[in-house]
């Protein structure tokens, strides 16, 4: 094996081995050369007096026959070589193919090298869904976000909450910006007379224009018999002075009575009015009799006849035995009309028909008055 050595240039070859002044031949028998040789194996390199100089190399090759050192020229002697053997290591490890993806801080453990065009993933997932009141944070990573990145974020909510009692909440959804809050109102109660004032329970809100349901009942009024007209009675006083009550005498086996005319109640909300004897036995009757009655009503509203005729309704009144003075409240009876509204006059007769078979009392019927009544708000 021969081994060709060129000087550095501007130098000359000289000494018994020089080929020409710018190369010469060294010879080297198997015995300089050890039976294995590394494939990656070294020469070193020769200084100008070819004294064995260190190993300057980190990778092992043998160079190739032609290698030359560079050189101040030939003193003699042969070139020394100084052969390092072991296992050798491969000559180059191979480029990386696939970069590691941006993370946490590491020193690395690859023995790969990266190529220059190389490019880092980010490693990014889909960004966390953010909510109302967290707090900011470093996070843990370790993926970098990618710079169109988006966070999702809490679905909005669809229904908003009535208004109630105040509370802080609990949801985690967001309010839309038009949203509106129903009032939650109900069907307001319905109220009564005499009805406390009360802050109420709530929590729904009242609509401005609401209204409270007015309760009804049967409102009463007297009329006394002294204020009516007479058609055949005869208006009188039982007692005594000063203990006088003025009445109307509706005689025995004769078809009597007395008018009244007022004003349908502010309070009247609907329905028929009902009228209600109220009278005293001008004598004793230990029998149970009854007393025949027979009233004629109307309505009259505004631009309505104040003669025209009325509706007749008769009924017949309690069976009992009676004695001279007490007083009997007789039974009511509808006559029913209906006014047409609040603040209508109401004209009505009311006729003892003493003549009629139910007519069974024997006596003069002193009548005190007629209870009206008629269905009302409170």
């Amino acid at each position: 094996m021969s081994v060709t050595h060129t000087p550095k240039a501007g130098s000359l070859l000289t000494g018994t081995e020089y080929e020409s002044a710018t190369h010469h031949i060294v010879s080297l028998v198997d015995a300089d050369i050890p039976a294995t040789i590394a494939r990656d194996t070294e020469v070193t390199t020769a200084v100008s007096d070819h004294s064995a100089a260190a190993d300057p190399h980190t990778g092992y090759r043998l160079e190739s026959a032609d290698h030359s050192h560079a050189s101040s020229g030939l003193q003699g002697g042969t070139i020394a070589y100084s052969v390092i053997t072991g296992t050798p290591a491969a000559e180059r490890a191979a480029s990386s193919t696939t970069p590691a993806a941006i993370g946490t801080a590491a020193v690395g453990v690859g023995t790969t090298d990266a190529r220059a065009d190389h490019v880092h993933a980010t490693g990014a997932g889909t960004p966390s869904t953010q909510a109302f009141g967290d707090a900011a944070t470093v996070g843990t990573g370790p993926a970098a976000a990618m710079t169109d990145h988006k966070h999702a974020w809490p679905a909005l909510g669809t229904t908003a909450a009535a208004i109630g009692t105040s509370a802080g909440g609990s949801a985690v959804t967001p309010s839309k910006s038009d949203h509106v809050h129903a009032t939650g109102a109900g069907t307001p109660s319905t109220s009564t007379m005499g009805d406390a004032a009360a802050t109420g329970t709530g929590p729904a809100a009242a609509m401005t224009d609401h209204k409270h349901a007015r309760a009804t009942a049967t409102n009463k009024w007297f009329l006394p018999a002294a204020l009516a007209k007479l058609d055949s009675a005869t208006a009188a006083n039982v007692g005594s002075t000063p203990d006088l009550t003025g009445v109307v005498a509706y005689a025995d086996a004769a078809t009597q009575g007395a008018i009244w005319t007022f004003m349908v109640p502010s309070d009247w909300v609907s329905g028929a009015i009902s009228l209600q004897p109220v009278w005293s036995p001008g004598s004793t009757d230990g029998v149970a009799h009854t007393v025949r009655w027979q009233m004629v009503a109307k309505a009259v509203a505004a631009g309505s006849t104040v003669t025209a005729a009325g509706t007749t309704t008769a009924f017949t009144g309690s069976s009992a035995a009676r004695t001279v003075g007490v007083i009997v409240y007789d039974t009511a009876t509808s006559t029913t009309i209906t006014p047409a509204a609040a603040g209508d006059l109401f004209r009505f007769t009311l006729q003892r028909v003493g003549a009629d078979a139910a007519d069974t009392y024997v006596g003069v019927v002193n009548l005190l008055g007629v209870i009206v009544s008629y269905t009302a708000n409170t």
